[in-house]
C-alpha cells in the first residue's frame, strides 16, 4: 500500500470513528459501532446499531442483520478542500474554484481575493478569485 492510499484509509477510518461517536440516542440508550462486516460501496462506511440509533443523517436505510442489530452504510465526506475548476463561470479573467466543506480558496492561498460562495452541485461551493 502506497503512502497516499494509507493516508486516505486513515482519514476515512478517523472520519468513520467521529461519525460513530456522534450516534443519535433514543430515550432508551442504544449505540452504534463501526462494523467492517457491513459491506458498503465506494466511500461509504458500515455501522451496526442497536435499538433506534442511526449513526448520522448521511446514512442510507438500515438493514436488519442476523444478530438483531441494524446495519447502515454512511457517506464519509472528504476533508475540506478547494481546487481550480475551469467549468465555473467567472468573468473579468478571474479563476474558478470549487470547494468542499467549509474551505475557501483564500484560506490556503493568501494572495487570492475571492467572491462570496455560490452554491454548486453536491453541496459544494463555487468561487471566482483573482490574485491581489
Amino acid at each position: 500500500m502506497n503512502s497516499a492510499s494509507a493516508a486516505r484509509t486513515s482519514v476515512v477510518l478517523l472520519l468513520a470513528w467521529v461519525m460513530a461517536a456522534a450516534c443519535t440516542v433514543s430515550p432508551n440508550p442504544s449505540q452504534c459501532r463501526l462494523d467492517t462486516d457491513v459491506l458498503c460501496p465506494g466511500d461509504f462506511v458500515g455501522y451496526s446499531c442497536q435499538g433506534g440509533s442511526k449513526p448520522s443523517a448521511s446514512c442510507g436505510n438500515g438493514t436488519l442483520e442476523s444478530d438483531g442489530e441494524t446495519g447502515y452504510c454512511c457517506a464519509v465526506e472528504s476533508a475540506a478542500t478547494c481546487v481550480v475548476d475551469p467549468s465555473t463561470a467567472c468573468t473579468d479573467e478571474s479563476t474558478g474554484y470549487v470547494c468542499t466543506g467549509p474551505a475557501t480558496p483564500d484560506e490556503t492561498q493568501a494572495a487570492l481575493v475571492c467572491s462570496s460562495a455560490t452554491p454548486g452541485p453536491d453541496r459544494k461551493s463555487l468561487f471566482c478569485c483573482t490574485t491581489s
